[in-house]
């Protein structure tokens, strides 16, 4: 795989990884990565990072609606 795909690999993993975690991961240096990872966000590939939430570990009410329309 490429240092490329490699640093994909690892973002999707974990988005918090530090650069310096990714380059020693990768075997190359933290310069390399974060030109790699600004060429894939110019390119389009890293479109956003997000973060996962478990919701039943939050301590706070939910409300769902189901709204329906008929036009």
């Amino acid at each position: 795989m490429s240092s490329r795909g490699e640093i994909l690999a690892l973002l999707r993993e974990n988005a918090r990884y530090t650069v310096e975690d990714i380059a020693r991961q990768v075997g190359t240096d933290a310069e390399t990565v974060e030109e790699t990872i600004a060429d894939l966000e110019a390119d389009g590939v890293l479109r956003g990072y997000r973060a996962v939430v478990d919701w039943d570990q939050v301590d706070r009410e939910r409300v769902r609606a189901a709204v329906e329309l008929n036009v």
